[in-house]
Formats: C-alpha cells, sequence, structure tokens
C-alpha cells in the first residue's frame, strides 16, 4: 500500500525536476529562432543536453511504475477494469519518448559539434516526432483510462480535474509540437508537466482508506 505514494511523489519530483532542467539548459537550444545558434548551444552544454533528457526518461520509468501499482491498488477495490489498456498505452508511448531522447543524446549532439547544420535540422524534427507528437497522445489515453477507472472508485476531485486538464494538455502539447518546436510554448509543457505531477500528488495525500487513491 506505501508503494504508490512513494512512487507517485518520486515521479512528481522526477517530471517537474525534467522541466526545470529543460528550462534551464534545452529551451535555448529548442526555441531558438536561428538553427546555428540552436547547433552551438547543444555542442556547448553537452552535460546539460545529456541531462535534461536523462531526467525525463528517469521520470517516464517512474511514471510506468506509477501507473502499474495504481492499477493494482485499483484491481483490489474492483475498479481495475481496462487498466491494462491504460499501462499498454504509457508504456507505448515511453517506448517511443525514449527513442527520442536516444536520438538527441547520440545524434542530435553529434551532428551539432560536427556543425552538420542540415542533419541537425533533419534530426530536430524526428526528435519533435519521437518525444512529443506521438507519445503524448498515447500518454493521454492512458491518462485517459485511469481517470475513468478512478471516477468509478471516487477519487478525490483534484485527482479527477487534474487528469482531465493532463489529457487535453497532451493532445495540445502533440498539435503544436507537430507545427515546430517554437510552437510548444513552454506554457504548453508546463501544463503537461504539473497536471501530471498534482495528480499523482493529490493521490498520495488523500487522506481516505480507499487505497486506490492513496
Amino acid at each position: 500500500m506505501r508503494a504508490l505514494p512513494a512512487v507517485a511523489w518520486s515521479s512528481a519530483v522526477a517530471h517537474v525536476g525534467a522541466l526545470a532542467i529543460v528550462g534551464i539548459t534545452l529551451t535555448p537550444a529548442l526555441q531558438g529562432p536561428e538553427i546555428a545558434r540552436r547547433a552551438a548551444h547543444v555542442a556547448t552544454h553537452p552535460v546539460g543536453w545529456l541531462a535534461a533528457w536523462s531526467t525525463f526518461t528517469a521520470a517516464g520509468v517512474l511514471l510506468v511504475v506509477f501507473y502499474v501499482l495504481l492499477a493494482r491498488t485499483l484491481a483490489r477495490r474492483g475498479g481495475g477494469g481496462g487498466a491494462r489498456l491504460g499501462i499498454a498505452l504509457v508504456v507505448a508511448g515511453l517506448l517511443v519518448e525514449v527513442s527520442g531522447h536516444a536520438t538527441s543524446v547520440l545524434l542530435v549532439s553529434d551532428a551539432a559539434r560536427r556543425g552538420d547544420l542540415v542533419a541537425f535540422a533533419s534530426l530536430e524534427s524526428l526528435v519533435r516526432l519521437l518525444t512529443t507528437t506521438v507519445p503524448q497522445p498515447l500518454f493521454g489515453l492512458g491518462m485517459l483510462v485511469f481517470v475513468r477507472l478512478l471516477v468509478s472508485v471516487r477519487a478525490p476531485l483534484v485527482t479527477l480535474v487534474a487528469g482531465g486538464i493532463n489529457v487535453a494538455s497532451a493532445f495540445l502539447a502533440s498539435a503544436t509540437a507537430a507545427l515546430g518546436w517554437a510552437a510548444l510554448t513552454p506554457v504548453a509543457i508546463a501544463t503537461v508537466v504539473l497536471s501530471l505531477a498534482v495528480f499523482q500528488v493529490s493521490l498520495a495525500r488523500a487522506d481516505r482508506p480507499d487505497p486506490s487513491v492513496r
């Protein structure tokens, strides 16, 4: 029973931490108006580049563990029907996202170091597809499955509202990312991450005997 709150807090902290690192290290590389400057930022900040993507990977793994534990507690309360679908969607999203992280760390950084702006631009588009455009709808649908299950066990209203905001913001982030990094504003990214953190923390802090919401 105690594992779910611990993982919920850990995942929330990891996601918020990753968001902070992105704001410090990745924003100039993703949002800059000139490709040469973006590439130069990646080439001159290898540690920050690696730390940002690695932190998001770790946060993603914790997210999957969180959903697995949530599914188990829901099942014990008779409200776990369909949880496997939610987990499958989140795992699929994570696999796609991690492939984008790896592409960023291994290939984008290499193109930046070599000063190959053509390759850098092409890989940027691929990373955007793999880290946001494709996985965010999968994460959103996974969240939607669990929100529906949590409704059936009368989870706290704040949990359900945060989950709903997360679903909507995930699809919005995907749509805006399809238009380019510049369209994917820090507000859109922050809304996805912070709504997820509120969802997880509200479950961890819920002061009620029902283990599905603890």
